[in-house]
């Protein structure tokens, strides 16, 4: 029993320790530091729609941003699942695709489609 209980504190600690300073032990240079993680609830939600679970989310926002943090949880058909936290809320959020496409072509006559989400 004592290497289960072991494993758990020490599996606990590390996530603690890189969900606090990041997955490398410091924030990212380029982005906002905080990061998050499905639960195991979120998860039985969503591995039904086929992704992989991914262990750490990061802030995907510029450093200081005013609002809340937000992270690509899953890529599901047209939509992007999206958690959005911050110190008392945090939520799962289905958004979808912008369609807008890039203006101008590239070398092949193709238009880039955004990868921002709708609006």
């Amino acid at each position: 029993m004592w290497p289960v209980v072991v494993h758990q504190v020490a599996a606990a600690a590390q996530l603690a320790a890189t969900l606090t300073v990041g997955r490398y032990g410091r924030p990212p240079l380029d982005g906002c530091p905080h990061f998050n993680t499905i639960t195991n609830a979120e998860w039985a939600l969503l591995e039904k729609r086929g992704n992989d679970r991914r262990p750490l989310l990061p802030c995907e926002l510029e450093p200081g941003h005013a609002d809340r943090h937000s992270s690509l949880a899953q890529v599901v058909a047209d939509r992007w699942i999206r958690v959005h936290w911050d110190n008392h809320v945090r939520e799962l959020v289905e958004l979808p695709y912008c369609p807008a496409v890039d203006a101008v072509a590239d070398s092949l006559g193709g238009h880039e489609p955004c990868t921002l989400v709708d609006g």
